[in-house]
């Protein structure tokens, strides 16, 4: 684990923050613009999926600033874990949308908004303020594209994640145990994704996803 444990401010009124990206040069440099604002604190920051789990369990901040797309984890399944795990943390996605398909995945499973890193210092604070109000935010770009997507996705969020835990090798019987569902249940979404997909088999299912984008190659 490489996270870091910074100050925690004493003024109020006050949004702790976390902030997990593995590009180092991006997060620090977001983290010292955040501090620069009274309301604001970042409390931590960390590079991987594990790092986000460690900092939410220590500090239980109101937002955590997540890159999507990380190293080490299916990137769907882990923010989703994220947010079933900590459902009073505020998870905003940090992205450049080049994992739209993450993105839209995440959002369903409880993230709380996406802002752009193409987005300057001010919308940045302000999406992340209102989100931490309980409010949901989008960039302009990410609503567009997400709207467009929403209107041509194909599978379920539940069919997604049991896609990506076919793609991880999981049997229907250990994807059951993992999300808490009967065995046959698992197998009955997947008779539908595979007529969904127009595909005969899980192998041709996630090689089809994955070209699409819908899933990691975990």
């Amino acid at each position: 684990m490489n996270t870091t444990i910074r100050r925690s401010t004493p003024v109020a009124p006050q949004i702790n923050l976390v902030v997990v990206d593995d590009h180092a040069v991006m997060r620090k440099g977001v983290a010292a613009c955040l501090d620069q604002h009274e309301d604001l604190g970042v409390v931590g920051e960390g590079e991987t999926f594990d790092d986000a789990r460690t900092l939410l369990l220590r500090h239980t901040p109101h937002v955590a600033l997540l890159n999507p797309r990380m190293p080490g984890s299916a990137s769907f399944l882990a923010v989703a874990d994220l947010c079933r795990e900590f459902p009073r943390v505020r998870v905003l996605l940090f992205t450049t949308m080049d994992c739209e398909a993450i993105v839209y995945y995440a959002l369903q499973a409880g993230a709380a908004g996406c802002v752009l890193k193409t987005a300057d210092d001010a919308e940045l604070v302000k999406a992340i303020r209102q989100v931490a109000a309980g409010e949901r935010y989008f960039s302009i770009e990410a609503a567009q594209r997400l709207a467009q997507r929403a209107m041509h996705s194909e599978l379920t969020s539940r069919e997604v994640e049991i896609l990506q835990h076919v793609a991880n090798g999981k049997s229907n019987k250990e994807i059951g145990a993992l999300i808490h569902l009967a065995e046959d249940t698992v197998k009955r979404h997947l008779t539908h994704l595979f007529s969904k997909l127009r595909v005969v088999d899980r192998a041709h299912a996630v090689a089809v996803a994955m070209r699409r984008g819908l899933i990691d190659n975990a």
